[in-house]
């Protein structure tokens, strides 16, 4: 892990820009746009970067904290989401999936945490595709917040 102590090191808004252009130019994604666990892959962490960057922003940080325990060093979009406080309303409605279902050629599991999918994506993992629908479409929904909120800020 590379540890970074100036937040204005970051270039977190043109990395979730980047990241969530993917395959396909993104005016405004839907699930079908991405096609492939590469393409959700690199949105998924477009997100993440997105969300970093808001976090960064409302608590007006200038050092980043170091210590693996805080959210900029998470991968867990829900907390994330959660400690943004972004509302129902912003979130069309739209709740967190509950898991991530694997469909395993040794049997089916359900993980607790369903922003792990970045796991099964990279290492092809096989996703139940409507669970797989479910989480993309969040993912999403979290850009759309992303963007509304970058714009008044």
């Amino acid at each position: 892990m590379i540890t970074v102590q100036s937040c204005g090191d970051y270039n977190l808004i043109e990395s979730w820009k980047a990241h969530r252009r993917g395959k396909s130019p993104c005016e405004r994604l839907d699930a079908s746009d991405l096609p492939d666990a590469s393409s959700r892959m690199l949105f998924f962490y477009a997100v993440e970067c997105g969300l970093k960057y808001l976090l960064i922003k409302n608590r007006e940080l200038v050092r980043c904290p170091t210590t693996h325990g805080n959210l900029l060093h998470s991968h867990n979009l829900s907390k994330l989401v959660n400690e943004l406080r972004m509302s129902k309303a912003e979130m069309g409605n739209k709740t967190a999936p509950g898991q991530l279902d694997l469909a395993l050629k040794s049997g089916s599991i359900s993980h607790p945490n369903f922003t792990d999918v970045h796991t099964a994506w990279r290492y092809g993992l096989p996703i139940d595709p409507e669970n797989e629908k479910q989480i993309v479409d969040w993912l999403l929904q979290v850009d759309d917040v992303i963007q509304k909120r970058r714009r008044t800020q």
